[in-house]
């Protein structure tokens, strides 16, 4: 459900970043996932939301969906991280 990059350098010396976040909000992300019960959606939400506190500050974030017809919720990037975070508490 997502993808990262890894790096064997330490998140302090990356300094300021720039990410863009896509979420896949298709149905068959709704699906259950794990022994916990949450669907595979909320996993990948949850480890965006994991990244974008993990990102130094600064940082710049937008958060886009795969849908057809879904809305960006955060369609241009924005150190606002406290607006990152509403907006994957929002979507579904």
């Amino acid at each position: 459900p997502y993808t990262e990059r890894t790096s064997d350098a330490p998140l302090d010396a990356l300094g300021i970043q720039s990410a863009v976040i896509v979420l896949d909000d298709s149905a068959s992300m709704q699906r259950r996932g794990n022994l916990l019960g949450s669907t595979l959606f909320e996993a990948a939400r949850e480890r965006a939301r994991a990244i974008v506190r993990q990102l130094p500050s600064g940082s710049q974030v937008a958060l886009f969906l795969t849908s057809t017809g879904s809305r960006a919720p955060v369609g241009e990037l924005t150190a606002e991280k406290p607006r990152i975070e509403q907006a994957l508490g929002e979507v579904r």
